[in-house]
């Protein structure tokens, strides 16, 4: 049986000190009703970069009364964009399969990531919406599409042409903008302060006219 690379953590395992393992809660301390689930994989420029890195990041996510799974997946330049997908989808199909073990429900469900992690994300969401998506890299969906109730951008790429000016076009089913349409679900999109401010000072420019110095 394949290990698939996730961690999880729930409001109630808060108390867990880290020389316990973790565990599904017993079946008197799961909640009532299950919370909602965030998946989430790391970035790193496709090639780097480690969940550990966000174990904070997740358990502050999980405080709020969620359940986080963050996700692992492998890399370039052994592996290629197919591997990193089916990983990402392998972990979606553990959340169906697993997820209300941890108090979760597998019928709500959001996916995010951080730069490159946000575009696998993008992507393995895309896999479950539109269904060329998921032939062109030979995936099964592992959630249904109304299971996918949202999406979290923080400082991906979105679009592949504003990198790769000389490539752009030769591989769309990586840029995630290809395959945008009304069944994706609602995005949450962060972008740096400094992305804001270049674009608010291109604005100024071009609506007050030249500048001149004295």
């Amino acid at each position: 049986m394949r290990r698939v690379p996730v961690w999880t953590w729930r409001l109630l395992m808060l108390g867990v000190t880290s020389s316990h393992p973790r565990q599904p809660p017993t079946i008197s301390s799961r909640p009532q009703e299950c919370l909602p689930v965030y998946v989430y994989f790391h970035g790193g420029g496709w090639t780097s970069g480690d969940k550990s890195a966000l174990t904070k990041y997740c358990a502050n996510q999980a405080a709020g009364g969620i359940v986080v799974v963050n996700v692992n997946y492998r890399k370039p330049p052994r592996f290629y964009m197919g591997h990193v997908l089916e990983d990402a989808n392998a972990a979606l199909a553990w959340v169906r399969s697993n997820i209300e073990d941890y108090g979760g429900d597998p019928e709500s469900v959001v996916l995010g990531g951080g730069s490159a992690g946000g575009q696998i994300a993008a992507l393995a969401d895309g896999g479950n919406n539109p269904a060329q998506l998921a032939g062109y890299y030979s995936l099964q969906p592992a959630l249904a599409a109304d299971h996918l109730r949202g999406l979290v951008q923080h400082c991906s790429v979105v679009d592949f042409s504003v990198f790769f000016q000389s490539g752009s076009g030769r591989r769309p089913s990586a840029s995630q903008t290809e395959w945008l349409d009304g069944r994706f679900p609602p995005v949450f999109r962060s972008v740096p302060a400094s992305e804001v401010y270049r674009r608010l000072h291109a604005f100024v420019r071009k609506v007050a006219g030249p500048t001149t110095n004295i």
